[in-house]
């Protein structure tokens, strides 16, 4: 069941050393009727990658050929990939109380709450740093801030394949090109945090859907 998710942890807008970069493939966009088919997270100490995390989930039918395509995950890669509950236990033991980084990430903490929540009994409280929320208040005057356009932006490369693994760490780099950019240009994440408190925003089609464009951030926070 879909709850309130109330002990969903905080968005934050700061330089962390020590983090988990984090993506997740799914069969769709809605964490009600959708189900996660891949775990991707990378832990980073001081910008040096010192773990990973991967995994396929079987999630019991056959995913849609948009998805299949999307991500290049195949109903036959499925076949052979464990269920979720004891892989989910495993991901949230290697995240542990880590700070989470990710692009878009509200979308993937929706999916990994929902499922704590509903398979472990558990809610998921990690509080989260969301590159393109980042990116949407550094570069205001850009109009789109999807991974592909923050990787190109600052020169990591625009390609995104669209599987969990590789997803995350292009996360984990754009964290520390704008961390770097930021300390450079002596701008402050401090300066970056609106007036009003930020937690637990939706997520639209635009921002996942790699065909579409996000549009500009003109929500007041």
């Amino acid at each position: 069941m879909k709850g309130s998710r109330e002990f969903k942890g905080n968005s934050l807008l700061e330089d962390v050393s020590d983090y988990v970069a984090i993506d997740l493939e799914t069969t769709g966009l809605d964490p009600m009727y959708d189900d996660i088919i891949e775990f991707g997270a990378v832990k980073v100490s001081n910008g040096i990658i010192i773990d990973k995390f991967q995994s396929l989930i079987n999630p019991g039918y056959e995913i849609s050929p948009f998805i299949a395509t999307l991500t290049g995950i195949s109903n036959e890669m499925l076949a052979s990939a464990p269920s979720l509950v004891p892989t989910l236990s495993k991901f949230i033991e290697f995240l542990g109380n880590y700070t989470i980084v990710g692009h878009n990430v509200n979308f993937d903490i929706n999916f990994i709450y929902d499922a704590c929540v509903n398979n472990l009994g558990v809610a998921f409280s990690n509080n989260f740093i969301d590159t393109m929320r980042l990116s949407r208040r550094i570069f205001s005057e850009e109009k789109h801030h999807r991974l592909s356009d923050v990787s190109k932006r600052f020169s990591i490369g625009e390609n995104v394949e669209h599987r969990a693994l590789s997803d995350a760490i292009k996360a984990h780099e754009c964290y520390e090109s704008i961390k770097k950019f930021l300390a450079e240009s002596n701008i402050s994440f401090s300066s970056l945090y609106p007036h009003t408190t930020y937690k637990h925003s939706s997520v639209r089609a635009k921002d996942i859907v790699p065909t579409i464009d996000v549009p500009r951030d003109t929500s007041p926070f």
